[in-house]
């Protein structure tokens, strides 16, 4: 109520910041920690997953995990204005190609794509109609 800074922490094995909020300085940090240094792959950092409201049936081609950003509006509201999706190219579980998709408002509150990422390393623009 007074408007006072508080800093918010998860520990966990071997981190003592596994994830922080600093709200002093208008920051979120996450650690993964690798098991080494000289590994050459990415670390998870983030991770983001959906997981199925019920279970047998497969999920649908689309399905995947966003972020979201909004954008300030003139009133109290923030407008949604892009976002960024790994989804399911297919509504078969037993095949797990994936596409990034990138999509941005049209002003509005609906996110249309804009760029599309296959996992062939194709790329498709201008798909916002």
């Amino acid at each position: 109520d007074d408007s006072v800074d508080v800093d918010f922490r998860v520990e966990s094995n071997d981190s003592t910041h596994m994830f922080q909020v600093d709200a002093g300085n208008n920051k979120i940090l996450m650690s993964s920690n690798p098991t080494s240094d000289t590994q050459s792959t990415p670390h998870d950092t983030l991770k983001l997953a959906v997981a199925y409201a019920s279970s047998g049936s497969d999920g649908a081609a689309g399905l995947g995990p966003r972020l979201v950003f909004s954008i300030p509006d003139d009133e109290d509201n923030p407008s949604v204005g892009g976002g960024i999706a790994v989804v399911k190219e297919s509504a078969d579980d037993s095949n797990s190609v994936a596409t990034m998709t990138f999509a941005v408002s049209q002003n509005d509150q609906t996110l249309d794509e804009a760029m599309r990422i296959t996992n062939a390393g194709g790329i498709s623009t201008n798909l916002c109609s």
